[in-house]
């Protein structure tokens, strides 16, 4: 204290800011809540409470609620009520701070916690005379009719009640227990929905056919048929009459066979009279049957009690409050207050309507309480269970490093949406040693050029899984090999090539490639012979960028000219590769290479090549400046058209690249793999997501692992035969020298064949 005169004389010189030393960004915002003080007094604290309901019977007890509050001057806080369309809209509520609070069971708890950013602040405690494990958990059981057949070994095909998808009771711990006991295949590793539809029989499983556990929109509608909603806000949803404990119960005893649902249900429905429980029992897991009263021994697993919930960024100041709140409402509005009861949703012809009616009072949790802290060890290892995939790790093949980079990124946006299988990176020089690592079973995937997918095929057996799509106007997973030049180049059509520089998408590839090269073949400009096809055509244009033209994989024979090279961009190791090393590669690549520079005279590209990288829409620094107009695609005619006109103005329309695997991995660990990357696009298939976009790619270096222009992924359920066609394919025996030499010389043997065969019969 003695120094204390120093240091206000210091202050009076020297100004002190606090504001990036002791307080943080969101304590210098302006409080997006409402909360004031009156007459000074630091208790009397004031706040309007914004509750989320999840639909309109829970918004009509809450206003009951927030009147008997106002009515009753146990506080001076208010209650609003805000309307959610179901519980994942009120965790987007709190988290964007459009709502304080809402109550959620154990199950969704994790969801909530993990990716809202929510925090339980108060607990469910159940009365004693539920006899559960403790005041704040509760059983989960399954419950049979007594007269049924029904047991653990003959569950294939059982008709089945949930009281919700994503409840602890009602989904989690049962789907968890069937999958231990292997009673339960997995079909999808990020969708248990449809792996328990192919168990059950018809269903009542509410919010199954929410966007949140129906992501792909391809969930059968059988987890529905029981369900009785008349319309869309309520069937199959948390307010159809079969929603809910209590309702799981009724629908098992109108048309189920099996309901799982919280033991408190039970002992609620027993004292209705007009409710049959003697006609009931519990189905344990050992297989044997128990009466309903006997939970306790006979029961599915024990989870926490539902919480109520918060977001993390609310200051421990409102927190008080809210608990405040909470316990003096549980406490005034008792089941003995005759104009409102806080845990009795009886006179609102509902059940467990905002808490659950077995409720008796809250039990405060402290502000370092996590969602995991609250849920517990044991119940998160059981749901790591839940999401364990039979396929561990997806390998991902890449040929670069940019391409690295961006698995990176992907692998840690699957990873934060827990989506299975997990993802790897493996690195390749080039696409050929990807299929090669492919087929070694050191990598599991890549995506290919239609070309590379033939040879991939065809040297290395891997087998396609889906293709990119373009969005085509109607058309699915096609594009079209264009050549474009300049609009101020008069002098270059298809007919006068010979000496000029071509930028090419890489060698081996289908539009920039295979398709010019056999134009120029079919209109006699290229009079190839022994299958040194790369080597006249080489020949036949001038000083060009092809990369990949003096790779091995793709200059066997060794004679591809240095000339397709000497116009490509990159220095070193990384010149004229046939990976998104070469600045050139890909089709953004061909096109930069015309405009670049000097430039070349005519690039083979995909259509989409021009319209992606002018006018604005590739903020690159190279291409800024060009516009779509100064460029025109030439025409097999000899004339020439705007960009636009792709359709009528091509060289060939051809299949659009294609995921290719392994063809040792059995049918069901391809079909993890597509469902994976079918729900990943769902997430990340826009390329506005600011948290990562699958079909968008870095600054300069466009294409990696999917060609930027992709809208989305589609399964291809054909043969890799059937979706290239017949044409393509003979066009790349054609004009590969690989493929060219292995049919001379089939056409050989069987010439020499016929031949032996002629002089045998004279």
């Amino acid at each position: 204290m003695e120094y204390s005169w120093l240091l206000s004389l210091i202050s009076l010189f020297i100004p002190i800011n606090f504001s990036s030393t002791q307080f943080s960004a969101y304590d210098l915002k302006p409080m997006p809540f409402s909360i004031y003080n009156t007459g000074g007094n630091a208790n009397n604290l004031i706040t309007n409470i914004r509750w989320c309901c999840v639909n309109e019977r829970e918004s009509t007890k809450c206003l009951a609620w927030s009147n008997a509050l106002l009515s009753s001057n146990i506080t001076t806080s208010s209650l609003a009520c805000i309307p959610g369309s179901d519980k994942f809209d009120c965790y987007r509520k709190i988290f964007n701070d459009e709502a304080d609070l809402m109550a959620a069971d154990s199950g969704e708890i994790y969801t909530a916690g993990r990716y809202y950013n929510l925090v339980p602040i108060a607990n469910e405690l159940y009365s004693p005379m539920f006899n559960g494990p403790s005041a704040n958990t509760y059983y989960s059981v399954a419950v049979v009719r007594s007269g049924s057949s029904i047991n653990l070994d003959n569950l294939q095909g059982a008709r089945s009640c949930h009281s919700s998808v994503g409840s602890s009771s009602g989904w989690n711990q049962p789907i968890d227990q069937l999958l231990r006991d292997r009673r339960l295949n997995i079909i999808d590793c990020n969708n248990h929905v449809k792996s328990a539809a192919l168990l059950f029989g018809s269903m009542c499983a509410p919010d199954a056919l929410n966007r949140q556990f129906n992501p792909t929109g391809d969930n059968p509608s059988t987890v529905c048929d029981l369900c009785q909603g008349t319309n869309g806000n309520t069937f199959c949803t948390n307010q159809d009459p079969y929603a809910g404990n209590i309702g799981a119960l009724v629908c098992l005893l109108n048309q189920g066979d099996i309901a799982f649902v919280r033991h408190t249900a039970l002992i609620e429905k027993a004292r209705d009279p007009k409710f049959p429980i003697d006609q009931l029992q519990l189905l344990c897991t050992n297989g044997q049957r128990s009466p309903w009263q006997q939970f306790q021994s006979c029961n599915w697993g024990i989870a926490p009690a539902s919480a109520i919930l918060v977001s993390h960024r609310r200051p421990k100041q409102l927190r008080d409050i809210y608990r405040k709140v909470l316990i003096e409402s549980a406490s005034f509005f008792s089941l003995q207050n005759p104009s409102f009861q806080l845990f009795n949703s009886h006179r609102f012809q509902s059940n467990d309507l905002l808490f659950s009616d077995a409720t008796v009072d809250f039990n405060l949790l402290d502000d370092r309480t996590s969602y995991s802290n609250y849920l517990g060890s044991e119940y998160l290892s059981m749901l790591t269970r839940l999401y364990n995939c039979p396929l561990r790790l997806l390998r991902w093949c890449v040929i670069s490093t940019y391409e690295k980079e961006k698995c990176r990124l992907m692998k840690n946006a699957f990873a934060r949406k827990n989506i299975k299988p997990d993802l790897d990176c493996v690195s390749a020089k080039n696409a050929m040693e990807c299929m090669s690592k492919i087929y070694q079973g050191i990598a599991d995937i890549i995506t290919v050029d239609a070309a590379d997918a033939y040879r991939a095929q065809r040297y290395y057996q891997l087998v396609p899984l889906a293709a990119e799509d373009y969005g085509v106007d109607m058309e699915s997973n096609v594009m079209y090999a264009v050549a474009v030049a300049k609009r101020t180049d008069l002098t270059s059509n298809l007919w006068n090539l010979r000496g000029k520089t071509i930028c090419s998408t890489a060698m081996g590839d289908l539009a920039g490639w295979h398709v010019p090269i056999d134009y120029l073949s079919a209109i006699k400009e290229a009079y190839v012979t022994n299958c040194h096809i790369n080597k006249v055509i080489g020949e036949y244009f001038g000083q060009s960028c092809v990369p990949g033209s003096l790779d091995y994989d793709y200059n066997r024979l060794k004679t591809n000219p240095r000339a397709l090279c000497l116009k490509c961009y990159s220095k070193g190791s990384d010149y004229c590769s046939r990976s998104h090393r070469e600045m050139f590669f890909g089709s953004s690549g061909a096109f930069r290479c015309l405009t670049e520079g000097t430039g070349g005279h005519v690039a083979f590209v995909m259509h989409t090549a021009v319209i992606s990288n002018t006018d604005g829409r590739n903020i690159d620094q190279w291409a800024r400046p060009l516009r779509a107009i100064d460029f025109e695609l030439l025409c097999k005619n000899g004339t020439r058209k705007t960009i636009e006109a792709y359709k009528s103005c091509h060289l060939l329309r051809v299949p659009a690249r294609v995921l290719m695997t392994s063809n040792l991995l059995p049918d069901l660990e391809r079909s993890y793999i597509w469902n994976m990357l079918n729900f990943a696009q769902q997430l990340f298939g826009s390329d506005t997501n600011k948290e990562f976009t699958m079909f968008d790619s870095f600054y300069e270096h466009p294409d990696l692992l999917f060609l930027d222009a992709t809208v989305q992924l589609t399964r291809l359920t054909t043969s890799l035969d059937d979706y290239l066609g017949q044409d393509v394919i003979q066009l790349l025996i054609r004009t590969d020298p690989r493929m060219c030499n292995l049919a001379s010389i089939q056409f050989i043997s069987y010439s020499c064949f016929f031949l032996i065969q002629f002089f045998y019969i004279l």
